[in-house]
């Protein structure tokens, strides 16, 4: 048991990593008293063992209510995954942040119409609205 709450508290979860760290880290091997347990004897463990893990959970849950460490807040996380694009043209610093928002603004102040056709912050053409004018009737788009 000694060595999952080394390896929960270290984020150790693999069996194997666990075993390594039990023959390589001085913490462990003191924790241990120098045994050192190959990873199928501590993935069986931890198979075998389930419900004394989950009463292990429940306590120190308990003892960090009873000591006040929680801050009681709601946190709600989904299973949303959001592809991240990080190139030179897609992230922004504040300085290139303030660059694209005083362009922005001069282009605004210049002719409204041509801030509408290229928006800086985004790096992508906008919607133009004289294109959206001449669709033909019945809104059709691409054939």
């Amino acid at each position: 048991m000694l060595v999952y709450i080394y390896g929960y508290l270290n984020r150790v979860r693999s069996s194997r990593r666990l075993e390594a760290e039990a023959r390589r880290n001085i913490e462990v091997i003191w924790l241990l008293r120098r045994l050192t347990p190959d990873f199928k004897t501590i993935a069986d463990f931890r198979g075998d063992n389930r419900s004394a893990f989950r009463q292990v959970f429940r306590e120190f849950v308990a003892l960090c209510r009873e000591l006040d460490l929680f801050g009681r807040e709601l946190i709600a996380v989904d299973g949303t995954r959001i592809k991240a694009v990080n190139s030179r043209e897609r992230n922004f610093t504040k300085a290139k942040l303030a660059k694209a928002m005083a362009e922005c603004q001069s282009a605004s102040n210049r002719d409204p119409r041509s801030a509408s056709k290229r928006d800086p912050l985004v790096g992508m053409a906008c919607i133009d609205e004289e294109a959206s004018d001449n669709r033909p009737a019945g809104g059709a788009g691409r054939a």
